[in-house]
């Protein structure tokens, strides 16, 4: 309905618009004003000039509502078929009068304003209101979208035009309700059920070729209607129909998703499929693909292994770690940041595998026995320290390290550099810092010295004393080494007098220094002449088991496992371990007669090695055994026992004499942030190890202790 028109309260101010009137009436009919333009002008500038402005304004809005009533009404009659053809018409017809209009009215236009619009503005306000929000020519509009996307649509041209002007004016308004809302439905009714015949028939690889291809498509076919005003909406639209509302089904459930990718290495393919999600904003479920995959696959594969050598175990992970690795490599930036999702899943691997640490430091003691090129071992310590920092617990693996390389020390030849140890535990110093480090560097110093040790010893030796036998000695530092299981044996008079030999010697040169004879390390080398030489090593403790079976030219005689006890002065749970070592390497046979096993010498023994080693326990394999054993069965808190003990020789030390409460308030206090976490039984059991050595003595009560000087 109109608003009624403006009451003109003069002749001569009716006599003007009479002639304004006449010329905007005509440029709507597209005739020609019985008024020239000079008429005009001169009726619009004399109304301005007599302040009747505002009044013009209000005829023309009046002027100009009517002719849109009468557009609307004509558009009402309009069919689907031609209704956008109509409106665009109408509309460039209306438009374009409203440019003429503003040229015929220049005077009024340029110097005056109405609510601060110009009269094409203030006309576009009306057709927008009067037209495009009519609710039947907008639900007749949008009838219209709707079919634009069929085959043999007549409107396109139309609808191009329409669609540019709508978005460029009234995006909010018009254009994305009745316009791009109405195709992204249809598109979506299109292509839903497409899209679930295509995921069950193809592969994720294939789904990914038709699903991009249809992005690409559609998005050409609606340009085409609507210009590219749409192209962002519809690719955001079409790859989030496709793609994003598929992402769990592309990454687990689709034949050869994102995880079958993973477990085969398909770099291309994942890096594809990588692609598409990042774009759709699906990177964290990716990374968690990546991650649940990569931790699935690594704790199958340590599985597989766990019963294998430790070099193996690693060595696997390893290698998946860098096939990993090589694959993320071609993935989108968004999945390289600084934690990678291939660093998070091997750190849940690895924390996991309740044995993973231990079997680290396993693998890096074999790589260091191999004595590789130095490329090859600093490449391994790359290795090794890259999945050491993967560790949350960090304890078994220094301890079972500092085990293992206790046993390389004490196995190295005399010429060793030991570069590779002392590069390693620098690197490992900067990783975990003095606590641990600085016991290897007094254990790396013990071995190198054990050349310059034995060399002034023999020296020392007067020219009427001779060694009974071949002797070398390491002395290693108490309270830095591991605690070795000692064996309560009686060595050979001829061992015994190079050991007092060598205390006499090395006492005097290190006052203050208590020395005792580990029989549980070390190694003892025998020489069999049996068809041919061989050298046979052995633990120490072995010495006199291995004496049994010597052969002096008599007849050997079958012995009881009681005879060789009585023989060695051994308990039988220390002699049955190495009678199997030894049936076990061939030298010793078991004859068993009258229910009772008998041992005797194997005089059949051949071997293709002349030079053998016997047992896997104490001496020069102490690790291999019984310190695996106390790896994988001491509780972490005791594995620093010999740190808890120096703490405790410098407290006692410097008091002279205190009490237990005193003595464990000052060892909470001094091992206070460091890694071990001391408890009173601990103390205790520590306290009485170094009472037996004699370095602490108890007082008048037993809750004292004294320092003995």
């Amino acid at each position: 309905m109109l608003d009624a028109a403006p009451l003109l309260h003069d002749v001569s101010t009716e006599e003007k618009w009479c002639v304004i009137s006449d010329a905007v009436n005509a440029i709507f009919k597209k005739s020609l004003s019985k008024y020239s333009f000079q008429q005009v002008h001169h009726s619009v500038f004399q109304m301005c000039q007599t302040q009747r402005s505002g009044t013009l304004f209000d005829l023309l809005h009046h002027a100009l509502s009517k002719e849109v009533t009468i557009i609307r009404e004509q558009l009402l009659t309009s069919t689907d078929s031609v209704l956008l053809q109509d409106l665009e018409t109408q509309w460039e017809d209306f438009s374009a009068a409203l440019r003429r209009i503003s040229d015929a009215l220049f005077y009024l236009d340029k110097n005056y304003t109405n609510n601060q619009k110009t009269i094409s503005q203030m006309g576009e306000s009306l057709f927008y209101a009067g037209v495009l929000k009519n609710e039947v020519i907008s639900n007749t509009f949008v009838s219209s979208v709707r079919q634009s996307l069929e085959f043999g649509f007549a409107s396109q041209k139309s609808l191009k035009c329409l669609t540019s002007k709508l978005r460029e004016l009234y995006r909010d308004t018009i254009f994305e309700p009745l316009v791009e809302r109405p195709l992204l439905e249809v598109l979506t009714a299109k292509y839903k059920g497409e899209m679930e015949l295509k995921l069950d028939s193809l592969d994720v690889d294939g789904y990914l070729t038709w699903a991009l291809t249809t992005v690409g498509q559609v998005q050409s076919d609606v340009s085409k209607l609507v210009g590219d005003s749409m192209d962002q909406a519809v690719r955001q639209h079409m790859r989030g129909l496709l793609i994003k509302e598929n992402t769990q089904k592309l990454l687990y459930s689709c034949s050869g998703g994102g995880s079958t990718m993973v477990r085969k290495m398909n770099s291309a393919s994942l890096g594809r499929l990588a692609d598409a999600l990042v774009t759709v904003g699906e990177t964290d479920a990716l990374l968690e693909m990546l991650i649940s995959t990569t931790k699935a696959v690594g704790c199958e594969l340590l599985s597989e292994v766990e019963n294998e050598d430790p070099v193996a175990a690693v060595g696997k992970v390893l290698t998946l770690r860098n096939n990993l690795q090589q694959l993320v490599e071609k993935l989108p930036g968004a999945l390289r940041g600084d934690k990678p999702p291939i660093v998070r899943a091997l750190a849940e691997i690895v924390n996991e595998c309740p044995d993973f640490s231990t079997k680290l430091a396993y693998y890096y003691d074999v790589k260091a026995r191999s004595r590789g090129t130095h490329d090859s071992m600093d490449q391994v310590a790359a290795d090794t320290f890259s999945l050491y920092r993967l560790l949350r617990s960090k304890e078994s693996f220094e301890q079972t390290f500092k085990l293992l390389l206790a046993a390389r020390l004490i196995n190295c030849k005399p010429n060793d550099s030991l570069v590779h140890e002392i590069i390693f535990v620098e690197h490992l110093r900067s990783e975990c810092g003095d606590s641990v480090a600085n016991h290897l560097d007094v254990m790396i110093k013990d071995g190198r010295m054990r050349t310059e040790i034995n060399r002034g010893f023999l020296s020392s030796l007067s020219p009427d004393v001779q060694l009974p036998l071949s002797f070398d000695v390491t002395v290693i530092t108490a309270g830095v080494w591991p605690i070795y299981p000692g064996f309560e044996i009686n060595l050979p008079e001829c061992m015994q007098q190079c050991v007092s030999l060598f205390q006499a010697y090395y006492i005097p040169h290190h006052n203050g220094r208590v020395l005792s004879f580990h029989t549980g390390c070390g190694t003892i080398c025998f020489t069999l002449n049996h068809k041919e030489v061989y050298e046979l090593a052995a633990p120490t403790s072995f010495v006199n088991t291995i004496l049994c079976f010597q052969s002096c030219g008599g007849i050997d005689e079958p012995l009881t496992v009681k005879d060789i006890c009585n023989k060695t002065k051994m308990i039988e749970t220390d002699v049955l371990p190495q009678l199997e070592a030894l049936v076990n390497t061939g030298l010793i046979s078991n004859v068993p007669s009258g229910g009772l096993s008998r041992f005797i010498f194997n005089k059949h023994f051949a071997h293709h090695r002349t030079k053998l080693r016997i047992g896997n326990v104490g001496g020069n394999r102490t690790v291999k055994a019984s310190a695996e054993v106390r790896v994988t069965q001491v509780a972490s808190e005791t594995t620093h026992a010999e740190s808890i003990q120096a703490v405790l020789m410098q407290i006692v030390k410097r008091n002279k004499t205190l009490s237990h409460g005193e003595m464990f308030t000052q060892v909470a206090e001094a091992l206070k942030g460091s890694r071990i976490t001391p408890v009173m039984v601990h103390i205790k059991q520590n306290l009485e190890i170094l009472i037996n050595k004699g370095l602490i003595s108890r007082g008048s009560r037993p809750d004292i202790y004294v320092y003995e000087a």
